[in-house]
Formats: structure tokens, C-alpha cells, sequence
């Protein structure tokens, strides 16, 4: 019997069954000629219209992203950030879409004396395809989050042959002191002093996460003005404004290098040179891109 990670409040499970050899046919099939489900769509069906845009990605959307998303917000607040960043939290997982906060959260805030989730919090199901073009950048919860994100945005950089929307995916925790993924208190649905503990342990996480990420954000606004060839004017444009914010960000988020995320063996072939080229190239090939 094997598993994987299910709805937050448990395990899920799938019978074990019967692994046969893919023939050359159906190799041709899902590599070749491969049918995707939806592509890139820029327009707007994000929140709000602050001129950067970040979206918190969680597994379920009822503990860790909502929190992060409470915690960021108030750390942007301080920083005077609050009508230049907007902030939002999504789902990967569609195991708790439209139910509200697990009942420990609140408490767990209140114990630690951080901002809780709004009360009218539903979890949301992401959409990739919108909010990869809505959002300027998304930060995941952990590598189980980051590789359901990947698998369906890398898909399209992999067609288009250049990095786009897989740069704006970035771990929460990159932005953290101890740089370790934030843990999920309800995984295993441990319930009582346990999940308590765990809970304490996440949003002990979460803290620095979040305030390291705010502050990188000021950087990059910073950032925007300093480095314009002109400094944007008084008069200048929202849109001017907002692409020169939008420039920064990529920038801070380019200097920041590769996110490190578990990559399949198809996308591990793609890459720049240097010791990372000579590394891959060096493994084994699977021999779908050679």
C-alpha cells in the first residue's frame, strides 16, 4: 500500500497495484504528443489592485497559508507597505475548498499574540493559469506545496523555452532565518496538546518568514526608485509606478538564484552553464529530451 499526503485532517490512501512497463506508443503519447489542460491567461481576477501582488500557496488554505497571509499583511502595515503590496492565500489541494479556519488557529494566535485570519476566511483552490499572470510572486509553504505548483506552471516554460511564470515561485521559508520549511500542525490530525505544540512550532516558523519576506519587499520598492535612470516624478503614471515596482521585484527575485525545488528528471535537464550544466549533464539520461 503506498499514500501520499491527503486532506489536512488526515491520511489518504490508494491501493497498491500492478506496475507495467509503458509501452513505445504510450511514451509517444504523454511525451510527445502531450494535451494540456489550460494555458497562461493574462487579465485580472486577482483581490485587490495594489501595484505588487503576492500569493501565499498552502495545501488546504485553512492553517499555515491564511496565517502567513495574517502575519504578512500586519508585518507590511508596519512598514507603511499596505496600499503597495497586496497579499492573498490559495490552495494546491481541493480537500478543504470553501470551508473556514481549523478551529485551533484562532487560539494558537491568540496564545502567541500574532494577527489571526480573517474570520470570513474560506479556502480557495488556486487557478494556475490566471494567477501566474496576476500575481507577482508566489511563495509555497513547503516542497510537497512547491512541487504540486511547479508541475502545473513548469509545463509552460518548458514549451516556451524560456524561465517566466517558474521565477515567480519562490519557498516562504527562503525568507526565514532558519530557512527550514514551515511545518503543518494539522498533519496527522494529532488534535489536543499535540497539535497544540505544532501549531506554536509553525507559526514560531512563520514569524521571521514572513517579516524576512516584508523586508525584502521594502527592498525592492526601495529599490524601484533608486534605480530608475529618472526618479519617477511626483506626476508619473500608476502604470509607470507599477512597472518600475514590478522590474524590482524581479530583480530581488533573480539575485535570489534558483529555487531549489524537486525537480523530474525531464525538467532537471534544462539549464544554464557553469557547474550546475556540468553536474546535469553528467547524470543519467532519461532519454525524453536528448
Amino acid at each position: 500500500v503506498g499514500g501520499r499526503r491527503g486532506p489536512a485532517h488526515g491520511w489518504k490512501w490508494r491501493s497498491a497495484r500492478r506496475v507495467i512497463a509503458p509501452t513505445a506508443e504510450d511514451v509517444g503519447r504523454l511525451v510527445v504528443d502531450p494535451l494540456y489542460r489550460s494555458t497562461p491567461q493574462v487579465g485580472s481576477k486577482r483581490d485587490s489592485q495594489e501595484p505588487l501582488q503576492v500569493l501565499i500557496l498552502g495545501e488546504a488554505n485553512i492553517c499555515r497559508s491564511p496565517l502567513a497571509e495574517a502575519l504578512l499583511r500586519a508585518e507590511l502595515a508596519s512598514l507603511g507597505l499596505q496600499d503597495i503590496v497586496g497579499v492573498s492565500s490559495k490552495a494546491v489541494q481541493d480537500f478543504a475548498v470553501g470551508e473556514g479556519i481549523h478551529d485551533s488557529v484562532p487560539e494558537a494566535c491568540r496564545i502567541a499574540s500574532v494577527p489571526a485570519p480573517d474570520e470570513g476566511h474560506k479556502a480557495r483552490l488556486w487557478t494556475p493559469e490566471w494567477d501566474v499572470c496576476d500575481y507577482d510572486l508566489i511563495v509555497v509553504v513547503d516542497r510537497y506545496v512547491a512541487a504540486d505548483a511547479m508541475k502545473e506552471v513548469a509545463v509552460w516554460d518548458t514549451i516556451q523555452k524560456e524561465v517566466e511564470y517558474c521565477s515567480k515561485i519562490r519557498g516562504l521559508y527562503e525568507f526565514g532565518t532558519a530557512r527550514a520549511e514551515i511545518e503543518d500542525p494539522l498533519y496527522g490530525n494529532a488534535g489536543g496538546e499535540e497539535e497544540a505544540a505544532a501549531l506554536a512550532r509553525a507559526l514560531a516558523q512563520l514569524r521571521p518568514a514572513t517579516r524576512g519576506l516584508a523586508a525584502a519587499l521594502a527592498a525592492a520598492v526601495s529599490s524601484s526608485h533608486s534605480s530608475a535612470v529618472e526618479p519617477l516624478a511626483p506626476s508619473a503614471t500608476a502604470a509607470a509606478r507599477e512597472e518600475s515596482l514590478k522590474k524590482a521585484l524581479e530583480s530581488m527575485l533573480e539575485g535570489m538564484g534558483d529555487f531549489d525545488w524537486d525537480k523530474p528528471p525531464m525538467l532537471r535537464q534544462r539549464g544554464g552553464g557553469g557547474a550546475a550544466a556540468a553536474a546535469t549533464s553528467e547524470a543519467p539520461s532519461d532519454g525524453l529530451l536528448s
